[in-house]
């Protein structure tokens, strides 16, 4: 994926070719992967991408390697948000599976906008995601407790 220039239409070819119940794997580049193809992913863009295409059975884990040491953390998502700022210098790969639930059609989704800024700024918000402005403080408190243990954990590489 991080080496073809035009990474919507790869990935509604992926869609495209997959059968409901077929399951996708993508293993990118995520952090410090300088001259490493075109990109460094965003686990963001798969669940935000996946989750408007019909996929469902997200799993994500990020490969963290430092010098001869590796790593590897199992993220879920979406009850565990990912914090802004993880690795530290460190090289990170994303690990992304999912499973095609069901046919959608995705040429529908070339104005996909990130879930993040849906909830932040309103726009059509699907049903397996909640508005951010509904949350209570102690679900705000809980999520940012969340980010930090996640990048403690990360950190300790």
């Amino acid at each position: 994926l991080e080496h073809c220039f035009n990474v919507p239409e790869v990935l509604r070819n992926t869609v495209r070719l997959l059968k409901v119940g077929g399951r996708v794997i993508h293993h990118t580049p995520m952090n410090n992967w300088t001259d490493h193809g075109f990109y460094q992913i965003s686990p963001t863009l798969f669940f935000d991408f996946y989750s408007a295409a019909g996929f469902e059975n997200f799993k994500l884990r990020l490969h963290f390697i430092n010098g001869q040491e590796e790593r590897q953390i199992e993220h879920r998502w979406p009850d565990d948000p990912l914090p802004y700022g993880i690795g530290r210098g460190v090289r990170i790969l994303c690990h992304f599976t999912a499973i095609k639930a069901k046919e959608v059609n995705i040429d529908k989704l070339t104005t996909l906008v990130q879930r993040r800024y849906r909830q932040h700024f309103g726009g059509e918000i699907d049903s397996l995601h909640t508005d951010a402005r509904q949350q209570s403080r102690w679900n705000k408190l809980q999520n940012s407790i969340k980010k930090r243990t996640f990048f403690l954990r990360a950190a300790k590489l």
